[in-house]
């Protein structure tokens, strides 16, 4: 049998292994067993039987009645009464799957003033909220926080990582991103490729950027950066500047060839590269 924080945590995840059955009423029946319902895991009944109107799991054995179901009824409808709309409530916490579950005002307040100071005293810019990276980070410590006990506080500096591990691990992501791209470049067969040459006015280094876009079949536009590179080679001949970009698409199992579009400005070395 299971302990009341586990089966709690079962609800959280929507545990398919959960089950929720509904009592068959009989003459017989006690009318308490139109406010609970049975709570099964891996088909085995537990000792706990959750509230339709709170959803709060209370203990049940057949040996000792219905008498403490029957107080939590009362207790329960007196509660429902003066509830009011700011107060937390037990559904926050066990959302419905049909609908979103209900956030207080006082918990948006909270956050509200928590990404206020977050991009003062960092320095980041107001959009970093709006970030698709910054919302994978919010949601997976949101997440997180469901396996951890609601009874003590938590140090956040527990489970961020140090700056030197994210260091590190930039790497192994690149190089994962980087094998998923290569597999995605392979199976094409028309796609567009924007090249475009810059020299660093101070260092005069010269920079080669290489972008990849492709139409796919359900007709969405999607573009890659391939990268950003260091032109090493020794003139910048028409020549040469073809053979660079070639080398660089060919890490992608990329070619130029007649199914293949280049945008480029009009500079006339340029135009004689991919002409």
């Amino acid at each position: 049998m299971l302990t009341k924080k586990e089966i709690e945590q079962l609800i959280d995840k929507r545990n398919s292994s959960l089950k929720i059955v509904k009592p068959k009423i009989t003459s017989k029946s006690s009318a308490v067993w139109n406010s609970f319902n049975y709570i099964y895991v891996n088909d085995i009944k537990q000792e706990y039987v959750i509230c339709n109107q709170c959803e709060d799991l209370l203990v049940y054995k057949p040996s000792c009645g219905t008498n403490s179901l029957s107080k939590h009824i009362r207790s329960c409808q007196k509660v429902k009464a003066v509830v009011s709309h700011d107060q937390p409530n037990i559904n926050q916490f066990y959302a419905s799957s049909k609908t979103e579950p209900a956030i207080s005002n006082r918990v948006k307040q909270e956050i509200k003033v928590a990404c206020v100071e977050f991009v003062a005293l960092d320095c980041r810019s107001f959009k970093t909220i709006c970030g698709v990276g910054f919302k994978n980070l919010a949601q997976k410590i949101f997440d997180a926080a469901k396996y951890l006990p609601i009874s003590k506080d938590i140090n956040i500096e527990k489970l961020l990582p140090h700056p030197t591990t994210i260091s590190r691990d930039v790497n192994k992501l690149y190089n994962k991103k980087h094998q998923q791209l290569i597999s995605i470049c392979e199976k094409l067969l028309v796609y567009t490729v924007v090249v475009d040459f810059w020299k660093n006015t101070h260092t005069g280094i010269q920079y080669c950027g290489i972008s990849l876009h492709h139409i796919s079949d359900d007709w969405k536009l999607h573009c890659f950066v391939l990268g950003c590179y260091h032109y090493d080679l020794e003139s910048n001949s028409a020549i040469n500047t073809r053979k660079f970009v070639e080398s660089k698409l060919s890490e992608y199992r990329l070619e130029l060839n007649g199914n293949v579009y280049i945008v480029s400005d009009n500079e006339p070395k340029m135009l004689a590269t991919f002409k």
